[in-house]
């Protein structure tokens, strides 16, 4: 713990720091001293000079050495470490404190506390610039601006290529990967980064997939994003293994139905986890979900009058999970609905219901995948048992049984759909595998397939990944950095 005291208008400082070592007798030690008479503080976006990095980085200046030790126990030294050594050192008298930078601030956002379960307080953080922002970065065309933030392509690509257009005067838009963006998510040799595992059978079951539709299938070529998954093959009758790349994409379930003014402001039902409140969008962004997910509901509404709602979650076994009433604001409205559902939920196909006076106008559909993995290694049957049958007792902590509203909401054939469940999640081995792969087939469509190497003989459906526009492997020059052109000093 760090506790700063301004002690003039030069921001001298004191820091506070508590040694905390707990003894086998439970016993607490705390130490205190002086760490350094300028203590600085301000933006983690900076620019240093070469020498400068030299210095931190070689210096064996006590100052140096000091605050490199004791920043290794802060939790954002970034915001610090540097201004306070540079102003406690012989680049003192080098420095420029001037905002050279414009920032998309939208604290409506991007203040609400979206980091409080990794900090112990509630900081701003600014929103990712997007294509109808552009006019505000064309005005600082003529101003002492050097840097933006943020920027981030798996939100908006189209601002990255804008800016890049306008800056040097060309596109790549000659080039297939111009408008594309592709973010790693998991790679098998990857031992470090933990990988949730409804994640990891969705994986395993896109790569199958995939293998049996290249057999099956002459895919047809479309425009869109999705998944794509890199894996390796043998050809059999030639006793070669050959790198393919599969893009798949889910498959829509998401109903209107004529309910008047209230179907006309509902623009857009959507389920996911990782809810990101500043961009307003689902962090997991193929919608990967399992028994132990902290599921969500992002619902987006146009403009009109305020509306009250209810929304029911459906469970594979047509239980009705719980049920809540949504109060909608006038105007244009974005927010996640995040019911606190015991775990595990049970796996299967999913409905959310909304409704008005017990009318229902828009459902939607989603996918929570049984489970082959469990603590990033083959689910046991104890296991598998555990996790496919539902929570103990009801969803909510609160006990309340919502199967009066079946009626009203016309939920249909309940006998056979909990028959169903019961028998599903018994399932194990070659069943359970077939069963993930019957639901994931349901859900996600393969689109398109590729080759690494040279193309596979008697193979016309592959071509290779580096002709297509969609393949992670395809030419992306947008991205690629290699030297600073001499007509014009910018760094390609």
């Amino acid at each position: 713990m760090a506790e700063t005291h301004p002690g003039s208008s030069r921001n001298k400082a004191w820091i506070k720091l508590s040694l905390s070592v707990k003894i086998i007798y439970g016993v607490w030690v705390q130490g205190i001293f002086q760490l350094a008479s300028e203590l600085k503080s301000g933006s983690d976006w900076i620019g240093i000079h070469r020498d400068f990095c030299e210095y931190l980085v070689h210096s064996d200046d006590e100052l140096v050495t000091g605050l490199k030790r004791f920043y290794e126990f802060t939790l954002l030294p970034a915001e610090s470490f540097f201004h306070t050594v540079l102003q406690n050192s012989k680049f003192c008298g080098m420095f420029v404190d001037n905002n050279l930078r414009i920032t998309n601030w939208r604290r409506k956002l991007g203040c609400k506390c979206q980091y409080k379960h990794i900090v112990d307080w509630c900081g701003c953080s600014p929103n990712v610039f997007k294509s109808s922002d552009l006019h505000r970065l064309m005005n600082m065309d003529e101003k002492p601006i050097f840097f933006a933030r943020k920027f981030e392509p798996v939100v908006n690509q189209d601002i990255i290529n804008s800016v890049d257009t306008y800056l040097f005067g060309y596109s790549n838009q000659a080039y297939p990967g111009f408008n594309s963006y592709w973010q790693n998510d998991y790679h098998h040799l990857d031992k470090k980064t933990k990988v949730d595992d409804a994640y990891r059978t969705f994986f395993f079951f896109f790569h199958s997939n995939s293998t049996q539709h290249i057999l099956e299938n002459d895919p047809q070529s479309d425009h869109f994003h999705g998944i794509l998954v890199k894996y390796s093959a043998e050809l059999t009758s030639m006793g070669r293994v050959y790198t393919l790349e599969s893009h798949v994409h889910p498959k829509s379930f998401y109903y209107v139905y004529n309910s008047g003014e209230i179907m006309g402001r509902l623009q857009g039902l959507e389920v996911g986890t990782d809810f990101d409140p500043k961009e307003l969008i689902f962090r997991n962004h193929g919608q990967l979900m399992g028994p132990y997910s902290n599921i969500a509901l992002r619902h987006s509404w146009g403009h009109g009058n305020e509306v009250a709602v209810s929304v029911a979650w459906i469970d594979p076994s047509n239980v009705i999970a719980a049920s809540f009433d949504m109060k909608i604001p006038p105007g244009l409205h974005v927010s996640a609905h995040k019911p606190q559902f015991k775990k595990p939920l049970r796996p299967g196909i999913w409905t959310i219901k909304v409704f008005h006076k017990w009318e229902t106008f828009a459902e939607v559909k989603f996918l929570v995948v049984p489970l082959t993995f469990y603590q990033e290694r083959p689910i046991t049957v104890s296991e598998t048992y555990a996790s496919h049958n539902g929570p103990q007792g009801q969803y909510l902590n609160k006990d309340f049984d919502f199967s009066e509203f079946q009626k009203l909401l016309k939920i249909e054939n309940i006998t056979e759909a909990e028959t169903n469940a019961r028998v599903n999640g018994r399932k194990i081995g070659k069943d359970l595998e077939n069963w993930v792969d019957s639901l994931t087939k349901e859900f996600w469509h393969i689109q398109n397939h590729c080759v690494l190497e040279k193309l596979i003989p008697n193979c016309p459906v592959l071509e290779r990944c580096r002709d297509t526009a969609w393949s992670s492997m395809s030419p992306d020059t947008k991205s690629e950095i290699t030297s600073v052109d001499g007509s014009t000093g910018y760094l390609r």
